[in-house]
């Protein structure tokens, strides 16, 4: 028996029934048929096979490809190396066989609503034979980032230490020791190697649309299977991790101002909430910058995009992006269960509150940027994309925080109603 398959089924029997499949499933087929006449309009050539909407195809299924190989590799690396069962396993032996195994079947069944709301998007297709090809190039590009990025993570510390690599890594590595380079370069590999297979498997479904069957059409599957199997022969590195992220975590911490653990992003903000919330607020925020940092840095680079999406006048994408930082608002939700709030005394719905006003500051530069863009380009007409835009983020981040698990299928389908809303207007 794999103790560690038996300890995960413990954990999500805790957790009860997992709906989140299935709303994955039917959230990305309700936003393809919302966006039916906008991003696929191609669609009604396919059953000809027309050149044009063959090309069309495949370019789609390329970028959904992409973002689902982007989404698997680099989440492999908080799977793989920074997950949340290091506590438990960093203290005891590992069984790296059983380990492993038990690794990669929870691993696809953690990332399996991504690929289900992906292929649940393929119906406006139309024609059946264009539908499973495009779902196997799809499948191929979510179990090659699978694969490879957790292929990849646990080659990285073999890497480190092997001397073929060592003039690689002392040319990329700058400061860092040659073994955490490795490491740390290894999601950006992977995302490398995994996108030329997803590339490669679009070339083979464009000819496989145009008529004869091509066998690029696996090339994600085959680096998805060589990803398996290199990790395989490197999963007694995971016993090498504990020591290196140690190693990393105490190189950077000098880095960090003596007053740093005091200091808390948007923190100066906390004033200008109503008194009773203020003090649930500044905990929001502490509990973001300490544990979901990368959500409150990652907004800026967000907000980059939104000024663009602004200027060109997609204000769905700029609510696109509004939605994927109220993700946030659950991330900070399931860390602080409802029954904490209660078994301290705290009123659960001034909890909500200050957590949704602080999914909203995180995501305020993105809607400001957004409509700033929307201002330069347009004037005083940008204003009231402006409003739109402060108003969506207020509405993302109290969903986030209310809603939990559904949150997915309902920012999908908003965001899709206000893409075909612009279709059709």
């Amino acid at each position: 028996m794999n103790p560690y398959r038996v300890a995960l089924a413990r954990a999500r029997r805790a957790r009860g029934f997992d709906a989140v499949p299935l709303f994955a499933l039917v959230g990305g087929a309700s936003a393809a048929g919302l966006l039916r006449d906008t991003v696929f309009g191609f669609a009604a050539g396919l059953p000809a096979h027309t050149p044009l909407a063959a090309d069309a195809a495949a370019s789609l299924v390329a970028r959904i490809g992409l973002l689902l190989g982007a989404g698997l590799t680099l989440g492999t690396y908080d799977i793989v190396v920074r997950g949340p069962d290091r506590a438990v396993l960093d203290l005891h032996p590992l069984l790296p066989g059983p380990w492993y195994a038990a690794r990669i079947t929870e691993s696809a069944r953690v990332r399996l609503p991504w690929l289900l709301a992906a292929l649940g998007a393929l119906w406006p297709l139309g024609d059946a034979r264009a539908i499973a090809l495009c779902a196997i190039v799809l499948t191929g590009s979510w179990f090659a980032g699978l694969g490879v990025g957790i292929g990849v993570n646990l080659a990285a510390p073999g890497v480190g230490l092997d001397p073929r690599f060592t003039a690689v890594l002392d040319t990329i590595r700058g400061m860092n020791p040659r073994l955490q380079a490795a490491l740390l370069y290894a999601p950006g590999t992977a995302l490398g190697i995994a996108g030329f297979g997803i590339l490669g498997g679009a070339k083979g479904l464009a000819i496989s649309l145009h008529g004869s069957l091509s066998p690029l059409l696996l090339a994600p599957w085959a680096l998805g299977v060589a990803g398996i199997v290199l990790g395989r022969r490197n999963a007694e590195a995971a016993a090498r991790l504990p020591a290196l992220l140690g190693e990393i975590d105490a190189a950077y911490a000098h880095a960090d101002a003596p007053d740093e653990a005091h200091r808390v992003y948007l923190e100066w903000a906390v004033r200008f909430a109503p008194a009773p919330l203020q003090l649930h607020l500044l905990r929001e925020l502490r509990h973001t910058w300490r544990a979901q940092r990368a959500w409150a840095t990652g907004a800026f680079g967000l907000a980059i995009l939104g000024a663009f999406a602004g200027w060109a006048g997609q204000t769905w994408v700029a609510m696109a992006l509004l939605a994927v930082v109220g993700t946030l608002g659950v991330r900070l939700t399931l860390a602080d269960p409802p029954w904490l709030a209660s078994s301290l005394g705290v009123p659960l719905a001034q909890v909500r509150a200050a957590r949704s006003l602080a999914v909203a500051g995180i995501a305020a530069p993105v809607a400001l940027a957004a409509g700033a863009g929307a201002c330069a380009q347009r004037g005083a007409a940008g204003l009231v994309e402006l409003g739109a835009l402060v108003v969506t983020a207020l509405v993302f981040a109290f969903a986030g925080v209310s809603t939990g698990r559904a949150y997915g299928p309902l920012a999908i389908g908003l965001v899709g109603a206000a893409a075909a809303l612009r279709g059709v207007l």
